[in-house]
């Protein structure tokens, strides 16, 4: 998914709202409402990357956009290769891995996936916070270790700061929990 993203990625500043993250993302200005100062400050590292020579800062902002969407990819494979193992459908390991792969290769091809991975957007660092608390809850749900817990509710924390789209993963994060502990009940 990363070669994929790199390969159309955008050289420059698209229309819409990348050249204003790109641009409050260099100087670590404000942003429109409601702001993305996670985002922002984030995407600064990468353009400190450029080392001074204007022409690579949009596309290190660009290739940050890339790398986010190429983790979520990832993320969404492991994701659901985690929950075809735990189905009841009792399939192969190379039937579950070749199920989790057609499902992530789905959204690396997904139009809005798409677009928000190829350029400077909130979008991509958004899913990738989604998708790794999703992940991580699942794996909370598996091995009960609840470190877990507390990296997910600073996830959530961080994610509003990049966008509020985070906050949809929270009912299914809760569902799972309280699932959890009601079957930990049920068992004691």
């Amino acid at each position: 998914s990363l070669v994929v993203y790199l390969l159309i990625m955008d050289r420059s500043v698209s229309w819409w709202d990348c050249g204003e993250f790109i641009a409050t993302g260099y100087g670590l200005q404000v942003g429109h409402p409601p702001g993305a100062p996670f985002y922002q400050l984030v995407s600064h590292c990468f353009m400190l990357l450029s080392f001074g020579n204007p022409m690579l800062v949009a596309p290190m902002s660009n290739f940050f956009s890339v790398l986010c969407a190429a983790l979520t990819v990832m993320l969404l494979y492991k994701t659901i290769f985690l929950l075809l193992q735990r189905s009841t459908f009792h399939l192969s390991p190379f039937t579950s891995h070749l199920s989790a792969a057609v499902g992530a290769l789905c959204y690396l091809f997904c139009d809005t996936a798409w677009f928000s991975a190829v350029e400077s957007e909130v979008y991509s660092m958004a899913m990738l916070f989604c998708a790794l608390a999703v992940w991580l809850m699942l794996r909370w749900e598996q091995n009960g270790n609840n470190r877990l817990l507390l990296v997910i509710a600073l996830l959530l924390g961080l994610g509003v700061c990049v966008h509020l789209m985070t906050l949809l993963v929270a009912p299914f994060l809760l569902w799972i929990f309280i699932r959890n502990t009601r079957q930990k009940a049920s068992v004691l």
